[in-house]
């Protein structure tokens, strides 16, 4: 949201957003698993981002509420980032601009992914690495997006032959 320059739009963030850091002078709403209802209602959106599915019980109190409920789930490759901020850029600022914005946006990020990827083309000998994230624990196995990134750019991902670790 951030990113798409919606700040100014958001009324409240998750338990779990520290990025960027004026993220965390906004009313901390709890998670999708286990939203604070009190701050949720006292906010009142119209739209709530969540990033798992809700409970039925809390999409029905939220559509009580009037607030339509976006679900943007974990990309899991390079086009998927980009159907993510078209989803959650359409949603913030409607169906005209919200593509384009989305499309400016990404397209950088994009742009310097094909340059990483452009430069790795010239590597003879790859480097051998892992990629490991805290919270959660994942590991860039073959199927994830980390997986895809670290071979974009020339990296021998010794966990390439692996699935589903977690």
């Amino acid at each position: 949201v951030y990113e798409l320059e919606g700040e100014a739009l958001l009324a409240g963030v998750s338990s779990y957003c520290d990025y960027p850091k004026e993220a965390l002078d906004l009313p901390d709403c709890g998670s999708a698993l286990l939203p604070d209802r009190e701050t949720i209602q006292e906010l009142a959106p119209q739209l709530v981002l969540a990033s798992a599915p809700l409970s039925p019980e809390d999409t029905q109190w939220l559509a009580e509420l009037g607030a339509q409920v976006l679900v943007v789930e974990r990309a899991d490759s390079v086009d998927g980032i980009g159907e993510n901020y078209r989803m959650v850029s359409t949603a913030l600022y409607g169906k005209e601009a919200g593509p384009k914005r989305a499309e400016e946006v990404f397209g950088q990020l994009e742009a310097r992914y094909l340059t990483l990827q452009a430069a790795a083309q010239g590597v003879t000998q790859p480097v051998s690495g892992i990629y490991l994230r805290q919270a959660p624990l994942v590991m860039a196995t073959g199927d994830t997006l980390e997986g895809e990134l670290l071979e974009a750019i020339g990296v021998s991902n010794d966990a390439a032959a692996y699935s589903d670790w977690q």
